[in-house]
């Protein structure tokens, strides 16, 4: 369960911050190398917590997806 909870913040976070990195990027000088790297790694991240959060949470989705006979 603690791993879940870890998980599930910490790709909050890092959506949080990949939003606003890509908002800041769009809106701003769109040369500004270091952000945009930050940007891209960041995204990555978001990837594999994805990921990960799909496989601890995959039972519910698999009740989501089931359809009842």
């Amino acid at each position: 369960m603690q791993m879940r909870r870890i998980t599930s913040i910490t790709l909050m976070m890092v959506f949080i911050f990949v939003a606003v990195t890509g908002i800041e990027i769009d809106i701003a000088d769109k040369k500004i190398l270091f952000l945009k790297r930050l940007h891209e790694w960041t995204g990555y991240i978001l990837i594999i917590l994805g990921l990960i959060h799909l496989f601890f949470n995959r039972k519910a989705m698999m009740s989501y997806i089931r359809t009842r006979s």
